[in-house]
């Protein structure tokens, strides 16, 4: 019994750290993977979904301090900030506009480059013995 005890205060204890982490603004590091739960809850707790967090309590006496660590943990899970953010699933239209302009921008450069070069001689000089080397390999 008493390593059961232990088992889930660890365990507790992970998600805590996961909490505290994401409620404090400067966190560069969130612990997910230092439990199975926190790390199911990964995407969830990261912006990609909706969370709802149940806790239950006892009005026991004899419970009295696990009901009061875990009110104390829902309160400071209440306070994490999800900003959630949506998926965008693209059309085939979408796709093939959004690479024509990409294909269109990359273009654009290799011209600019170009232009660079020629306007260099020595740039272009190597540039020509370059293209001479790669057609003879």
């Amino acid at each position: 019994m008493k390593d059961l005890k232990t088992l889930m205060v660890v365990k507790t204890s992970a998600q805590i750290r996961v909490i505290s982490k994401l409620t404090d603004g400067k966190a560069t590091h969130i612990p997910y993977r230092d439990s199975k739960l926190t790390r199911l809850l990964q995407s969830s707790l990261s912006g990609h979904g909706r969370v709802s967090l149940i806790c239950t309590v006892t009005p026991a006496s004899s419970n009295s301090e696990e009901t009061h660590n875990t009110l104390k943990f829902a309160h400071r899970s209440k306070q994490v900030e999800i900003k959630a953010s949506q998926n965008k699933i693209l059309d085939e239209k979408s796709l093939i506009k959004k690479y024509q302009k990409e294909i269109s921008s990359l273009k654009q450069e290799l011209q600019q480059l170009k232009r660079g070069m020629m306007e260099n001689p020595y740039m272009a000089a190597s540039t020509q013995e370059d293209l001479v080397n790669l057609k003879l390999q």
